[in-house]
């Protein structure tokens, strides 16, 4: 079974677009739900990890 199933992500944030965009380098067709009418800043920090960061070089926006 080589047919790729679509793939529905729940989230804009950094985690669903990460995992959006490693998904359709994939082949996958990805639909990416966000409840806000617009991606953009809301003006609050955030903390990644050394894991986050060796993730975003594998995806080439590190």
């Amino acid at each position: 079974m080589s047919e790729k199933l679509p793939v529905v992500i729940a989230g804009g944030g950094i985690g669903g677009l990460a995992a959006a965009l490693a998904l359709v380098r994939r082949g996958f067709a990805v639909t990416v739900l966000e409840q806000a009418p617009e991606i953009g800043e809301i003006g609050a920090g955030i903390q990644l990890g050394p894991n986050a960061f060796h993730a975003f070089d594998a995806l080439g926006i590190g």
